[in-house]
């Protein structure tokens, strides 16, 4: 299964006045647009964007054309005429009645926008992270935290903050020349005035307000770690009862709790004081305009409804020029959603093997390894000097004491991990089987957890069912009926619906750990007998000395090394 290709990492390095934390950033920021803006649905996004982009210009001039009509309104009032008061009136009115559809129409194309853009990356993510074994070895390693919520919110926060601040940017450049230019007719001191507010106003503001941060990225972590600890006492909820463990996780979930809680009051406490200047800020804003042009209205320079204009265009410069003071919220997530997903991608890219050829061509019907040495993800070698060389329908038991390597050994074999040293030859993935001792049976249907990728018949699904003993499994719900298996089934059940998989799947290659280790004798006879009679090659692992007899050949671990020998009549090799 060759790996698929993934986006170039673009380096800043044209930079070198920016910190190389930035610059990471910003490396992060531009993959995460690469993938969406030039991918092959690249045609419909310009063009959501443009439509958006275009609709947000046009409410702008819409605001534009208010202004100078509810200026001349108010002026029309204050001088009491009467017919062009109720004539300004209408028109905004009228104008009102055309701005508000298009304003409904540009943000449901902004979500239609937001959520195309969502899919596209949450489903690139998730190829890479449930493909060429990348959500294991990720986990293995331990290279990254909370993969779930990364995949799931961090890429609906920064999909629709990205376009929301980018339209939010427009727009402030678009605002601020369109409503500059009056405010610069009115008063070129108001003018001054509001540059010099709103400069001050950002510088401040970041200031106060950077600190929150890796304030919101560690609280975002310990939210995820928190629920995290909650769904694993779900998920095995019958270990922690039969050990009495529910004081243990109980003290173990209620630190991580208190971790939530102390981080989220530290930055309440932040954000007190963001809100204090933030609200300050606006407040005060509120009243730039009468303490400049009040005297000048006193004196007779301008007229009333002037300064209602001024104060809409006041605030709407403002607003253009604030935009960073009023976001501030927003851009702490966003940037801490940044750093998230670039960081997953990043342990993706490591995470993706470089020493397993997926495909071995040639390599069909046989399992061969060449003085393999198999050691640990960090590097401590556990075996050393394995050889062997299966033929189609012949058999191993790989036997040894407990921790000496048997299952890092299948895991080397399998491809989950890459051999230290030697060469592994084996079938494509797609040929092999895999049958733990625990089988993942979870919620769907069974007609789910018996097929492959392929469709299978009704008949062909009832008469494997039939072969393991389970046909009572359709009593219960049926090929197509939903339900959690992992409440329904005991593991000797599980274990022989792996079996069942293995019948309707044909596979090159199974290799069973323990996988017969919650039946009973006369069932682990039947199951061996249905694998011998599939003609697969089948390896298995296992402590148990009878299952000798149902192998070709022994292979016995020790000492970091192993010895091969031939059982039941085969010549040695």
């Amino acid at each position: 299964m060759p790996s698929k290709p993934t986006l170039p990492t673009v380096h800043f390095k044209f930079m070198p006045g920016v910190s190389s934390i930035t610059r990471r950033r910003l490396s992060h920021f531009a993959r995460l647009m690469r993938g969406f803006w030039f991918s092959d649905d690249k045609f419909v996004a310009w063009f959501l964007l443009v439509t958006v982009v275009s609709l947000v210009f046009l409410i702008i001039g819409v605001n534009v054309v208010i202004n100078h009509v509810a200026g001349a309104m108010m002026t029309a009032l204050s001088e009491k005429k009467v017919g062009e008061f109720w004539l300004c009136l209408g028109r905004y009115l009228a104008i009102l009645a055309v701005g508000t559809p298009i304003m409904a129409v540009r943000t449901w194309l902004k979500g239609r926008l937001v959520n195309r853009w969502r899919k596209r990356l949450s489903g690139r993510l998730l190829d890479r992270y449930l493909s060429n074994f990348n959500f294991y070895r990720a986990e293995k390693a331990g290279r990254i935290d909370n993969p779930d919520e990364r995949i799931q919110q961090d890429t609906m926060t920064f999909v629709s903050h990205t376009i929301s601040f980018l339209l939010d940017l427009l727009g402030a450049v678009v605002n601020f020349f369109s409503f500059a230019l009056i405010l610069w007719t009115i008063s070129r001191m108001l003018c001054g005035f509001l540059m010099l507010y709103a400069l001050l106003g950002t510088v401040a503001v970041v200031l106060v307000g950077r600190r929150l941060i890796p304030i919101r990225a560690d609280l975002t972590k310990k939210d995820a770690d928190f629920r995290y600890s909650l769904s694993h006492v779900r998920e095995n909820a019958e270990p922690i009862a039969f050990c009495q463990g529910e004081e243990r996780k109980k003290a173990h979930i209620s630190r991580r709790l208190l971790g939530v809680f102390d981080t989220y009051n530290l930055m309440l406490r932040w954000n007190r004081n963001l809100e204090l200047f933030t609200n300050s800020y606006k407040y005060y804003a509120s009243v730039v305009p009468l303490l400049v042009l009040a005297s000048f209205y006193f004196a007779g320079g301008i007229r009333f409804g002037e300064i209602t204009q001024a104060d809409m265009a006041f605030g709407q410069v403002l607003g253009s020029l604030s935009i960073i003071v009023t976001s501030f919220g927003g851009l702490t997530s966003y940037i801490v959603s940044i750093d998230r997903l670039g960081a997953f991608e990043d342990s993706l890219d490591s995470a993706a093997p470089h020493t397993i050829d997926h495909s071995l061509d040639g390599a069909r019907n046989s399992v061969s390894l060449d003085d393999v040495t198999v050691s640990t993800p960090d590097q401590r070698v556990l075996l050393r000097d394995i050889t062997f060389d299966l033929k189609h329908g012949e058999s191993l038991l790989v036997m040894g004491p407990s921790g000496i390597g048997k299952t890092s050994l299948v895991r080397t074999i399998f491809g989950l991990w890459d051999p230290a040293k030697g060469t592994v030859s084996r079938p494509a993935l797609g040929r092999m089987l895999f049958m733990p001792q625990r089988p993942y049976v979870g919620p769907g249907t069974l007609r789910e957890h018996l097929s492959g990728r392929d469709p299978i018949p009704d008949e062909e699904l009832r008469r494997a069912l039939e072969s393991v003993r389970l046909e009572g499994l359709l009593a219960i719900a049926g090929l197509d009926e939903e339900t959690d298996w992992t409440r329904r089934l005991s593991p000797g059940e599980m274990q022989r619906v792996g079996f069942a998989r293995m019948l309707l799947l044909r596979p090159d290659c199974v290799v069973l750990d323990e996988a017969t280790s919650f039946l009973d004798k006369k069932n682990e006879r039947r199951m061996y007998q249905l694998l011998k009679d599939s003609g697969a090659l089948y390896i298995t692992v296992s402590h148990n000395p009878e299952l000798v007899t149902r192998h070709d050949y022994l292979l016995e671990l020790a000492d970091g090394t192993g010895r091969l020998s031939a059982v039941n009549g085969k010549g040695s090799r």
